[in-house]
């Protein structure tokens, strides 16, 4: 059973979505299913921007794993 999980990245505050998902991907969604030992995920997306200091925003998102 897959089970909802959520993120929060630190990264330019012009960093495209998509490119937040790139690297949510590679940074938090892959280590955590070889970790788990899971090998499917689902519904990734980023839900919101909050800014931040320093042109640098938290983006924060969720996935099923």
């Amino acid at each position: 059973m897959m089970e909802w999980h959520s993120f929060r990245l630190e990264l330019p505050s012009n960093t495209p979505f998509a490119r937040v998902e790139q690297i949510a991907l590679e940074q938090v969604i892959f280590p955590h299913m070889a970790r788990t030992g899971k090998n499917s995920y689902a519904d990734l997306g980023v839900r919101g921007r909050v800014s931040g200091s320093a042109g640098m925003s938290t983006f924060t998102g969720e996935y099923l794993l």
